[in-house]
């Protein structure tokens, strides 16, 4: 995309993308969301900030509530919150600092406007290897190839040709088993070759990637006809993605508790406690929880949408400000790259694969991407995740890549003096630690280590308060 100053709508119903901004200074705002058959937007998936320096805030939001849910940085730090009527859990953790942190914000009811859309009631479960960044692995062999396959991973009998798309599938591994715990993003660059190192150039395109429910199996969607550019369409899918993102504007503005500082103030407070690391995480928490936050308030001033705390009513003369359509579309042959992003922080790519989206009767292989060699800590679970004064919480740790000389340690220190530690070992999949209860405002760090006879140690920190 250029980097001249507009808005920009994207009316394939196979683009990812729903609309995008060039700020005047060289800021681009990408919206990526859901979409029906015809274009119309459905949901807004989450927001993409990156600067004229290359730096990127990725900001993802709940299908429930249009909130906040995940917030990425290059900085590598990874944050999620779930917001529970007047409270919101936040998590936090950062890639290659190997800490998480876990943090019950209660917030003031003058913090949720009346106008704040309905929000999650009850907490679901949460696997913290989904999101976390954290660097979990050491120095591993990394090996890409491609499989020749004519049929999706999705259906013995699903054509690869569907509808107005081209399906290529992807298979995911971990230490050769079916990786659970990662997302696949693909690329596409035009006017380059299959031997092009893709590395250091910006995409033309990127397409949208469906996971198929089995793990490590993922199908990416590439346009295979353009789609209807006409003014009464476009503007039909304009006014379809100014509704959706009417209501995450509506949500961030009507949620006082982001003005004040009050979430990222308090897991600010809570790296404080971290031992282990380099004494900057508090800062890079803050940058990160703020920075998500101010992107998407910035993002709607940009757009012309405005809020009142009463109502909660929003309106945009986004359509107005729309300076370019796009049809992501292309005849030409394009040099299709997936790349795999595991819990680890790791990001693997496959070699391209030249791809010409109007042609039905190509042979296609499916992408294979492989990551192992190391051991890994694939998840820790902390249940509940926010316990009550005097509640009892389980921690649970999930691992790959272990041999019989592995031993994983899980400790427990608390700030009341209560600790504990248990110890795993062998080919194991995964560990247990059980903690007792404490008083109110008692801080417990667990800390969760792997080693083996050929590896260095890995380690994993996390703050509980009750």
């Amino acid at each position: 995309m250029q980097v001249i100053p507009g808005v920009t709508i994207f009316v394939n119903p196979d683009d990812p993308h729903l609309v995008a901004e060039v700020t005047g200074d060289g800021k681009v705002i990408q919206v990526q969301g859901d979409k029906t058959e015809d274009g119309d937007a459905t949901s807004v998936e989450s927001l993409t900030k990156t600067t004229s320096c290359g730096d990127q805030t990725i900001v993802g939001f709940s299908p429930d509530s249009a909130l906040v849910d995940t917030v990425v940085t290059s900085s590598g730090v990874s944050m999620t919150f779930t917001w529970i009527d007047d409270k919101v859990f936040v998590t936090a953790s950062a890639k290659n600092a190997s800490f998480e942190l876990n943090v019950l914000v209660d917030l003031e009811p003058s913090d949720l406007s009346t106008g704040t859309p309905e929000t999650v009631t009850e907490t679901p479960d949460y696997d913290y290897g989904v999101t976390n960044s954290g660097g979990d692995s050491a120095q591993t062999e990394v090996s890409t190839t491609q499989e020749p396959q004519t049929a999706l991973p999705t259906s013995e009998s699903e054509p690869v040709m569907a509808g107005q798309s081209l399906r290529l599938p992807v298979h995911v591994t971990l230490c050769n088993l079916s990786a659970e715990h990662v997302t696949v993003r693909a690329f596409g660059y035009k006017g380059v070759t299959e031997a092009t190192d893709t590395s250091s150039l910006d995409p033309d395109v990127e397409y949208r990637v469906v996971p198929t429910g089995k793990a490590g199996k993922f199908v990416i969607v590439v346009p295979t006809s353009p789609a209807n550019t006409s003014a009464e369409v476009t503007r039909t899918v304009c006014g379809s993605v100014t509704q959706v993102l009417g209501g995450v504007c509506s949500a961030l503005l009507n949620i006082n508790a982001v003005t004040d500082g009050t979430i990222c103030n308090e897991v600010a407070d809570a790296a404080n406690l971290l031992t282990t690391q380099t004494g900057g995480e508090s800062a890079l928490v803050m940058a990160a929880c703020s920075g998500g936050f101010a992107c998407v308030e910035a993002f709607c001033d940009a757009v012309g949408f405005n809020a009142t705390e009463e109502e909660a009513m929003v309106s945009s003369d986004l359509c107005e400000r729309v300076t370019e359509t796009v049809d992501s579309f292309s005849p030409e042959p394009v040099l299709v790259v997936p790349k795999a992003v595991f819990s680890s922080g790791e990001e693997v790519s496959a070699p391209g694969m030249i791809v010409t989206p109007g042609n039905a009767n190509q042979t296609l292989p499916a992408f294979s991407i492989s990551f192992g060699g190391a051991h890994v800590i694939s998840s820790v679970v902390i249940t509940p995740r926010d316990p009550l004064p005097g509640q009892d919480y389980v921690v649970r740790a999930q691992f790959g890549c272990t041999d019989p000389t592995t031993v994983v340690t899980m400790t427990i220190v608390g700030t009341d003096g209560y600790d504990d530690e248990v110890q795993c070992t062998g080919a194991i999949a995964g560990c247990t630690l059980r903690v007792p209860g404490a008083d109110a405002l008692v801080r417990d760090r667990i800390t969760v280590s792997i080693r083996s006879a050929t590896m260095p140690v890995l380690s994993r920190e996390y703050i509980v308060i009750f």
